[in-house]
This record gives structure tokens, C-alpha cells and sequence, in this order.
């Protein structure tokens, strides 16, 4: 099996800060990735229990999937209560307690109800082509585009490298066919940079 190489340097940079903050063995941290589906559960559970790591970090990315193909805040939230019905959040952190972990959840960044405003029409002249920001190498090339779309944002944000020069949608717009309905993340919105940080605990007794 080909693995991506960010997919694999993802795995290895988690088991990389555990061995260097906490002194754990990378044997004893667990990684994985694209769980989406109730089927995929006893799978899983079989292999976190013949590990029996000590870390364990669970990307379940069928939401960030879903979200690329709605076109409103209404449609993610219709999909994604039939998807909690299904009963894969509840049996994995039922699991998962069980097997004494404690747990966290969070998110790689919030989204965006946008309508689109046309494709900046650079080719290959854009480093890369995103829904709510576009990177150019030139500055000069970054400015037509912002001429060409009122509204737009040009950062020059601290850290980033000389050559690497964003443009952000503005408002609710993104980089996509004019008025086509989009979720979309990427952009400086609140929204899109703040995200969850969660402890699930196990509630004994009755309320």
C-alpha cells in the first residue's frame, strides 16, 4: 500500500512529541486514520487491545469528508446527526473508557457557510488553490488578483516565508464558481480559527 507522505509524517511527528514530552516509546503510541464508519469499529478495538498502547491518537475524518460535499451550516448539521445515529461516536467512546483512556476531542479548524466569487484565473501562477485563500510567490501577482477582487484580504503574516504570500476571500466569499453555495475553512473568520478542545469523562449513577 502507498501511503502519502504527509499522511505518514503525521503518524510519525505524533509519536515523536510523545517520546520527547512525556518519555513514551514509540512502540507505546498508537496512530490512526480515516475511521469513518461503524464497520470499521471491531477492527480497531481488536488491535487497540493487542497493542494496548499507552497514547492513542483516533483521526476520524468522515466529518471533514461530508463537509467538503454540502452546501450549508444546515445541510452538514442534517448529515451529521443521521451520521451520531449510526452509533459510532457512542460504541468508540464507550470502548475507549473502558479500556481506561482518557479522552479528548478536537478539530483542525472550524467552517464557513461562503458564496463563491469566481476563480482567480492565474493557472499555475498561484502556488495553491484553495476555497478561502489563494498562495502566490509574487507580490505583484497577489496584487492583480486583489485589484480584480474587491474584498479580498493580502496578510503578510509573521513566520511565513518571503515568497509565500496569501490571499484571503473576504466576508462570506470564496474562491469557488461565482454564487455556487460552499462550507468551506481556510479563511481568518472566528469561526474558522477557533476550534473545540473536549474532555469526555464516563458519568456514573443517575442525574
Amino acid at each position: 500500500m502507498v501511503r502519502r507522505p504527509e499522511r505518514v509524517a503525521e503518524e510519525a511527528l505524533w509519536k515523536a512529541f510523545w517520546q520527547n514530552e512525556g518519555g513514551i516509546a514509540p512502540n507505546d503510541v498508537m496512530y490512526r486514520r480515516a475511521l469513518r464508519q461503524v464497520e470499521q469499529l471491531d477492527a480497531l478495538q481488536v488491535e487497540i487491545t493487542n497493542r494496548n498502547p499507552k497514547v492513542l491518537g483516533l483521526v476520524i475524518d468522515e466529518v471533514d469528508e461530508r463537509l467538503h460535499n454540502e452546501r450549508s451550516k444546515a445541510d452538514v448539521a442534517y448529515w451529521l446527526g443521521r451520521w451520531l445515529r449510526t452509533g459510532f461516536v457512542e460504541r468508540l467512546f464507550a470502548f475507549l473508557l473502558g479500556e481506561g483512556f482518557s479522552i479528548y476531542v478536537t478539530a483542525d479548524h472550524g467552517n464557513v457557510d461562503a458564496t463563491g466569487v469566481g476563480r482567480p484565473n492565474q493557472g499555475v501562477i498561484a502556488e495553491s488553490r484553495g476555497e478561502r485563500v489563494r498562495v502566490y510567490r509574487s507580490e505583484s501577482l497577489r496584487a492583480d488578483s486583489a485589484v480584480a477582487y474587491p474584498g479580498t484580504i493580502s496578510l503578510d503574516i509573521a513566520g511565513l516565508p518571503a515568497n509565500f504570500m496569501p490571499l484571503f476571500a473576504g466576508g462570506r466569499s470564496a474562491f469557488v464558481p461565482d454564487g455556487d453555495q460552499v462550507v468551506v475553512h481556510g479563511g481568518v473568520s472566528v469561526e474558522e480559527l477557533i476550534v473545540p478542545f473536549v474532555k469526555v469523562s464516563a458519568v456514573s449513577g443517575e442525574g
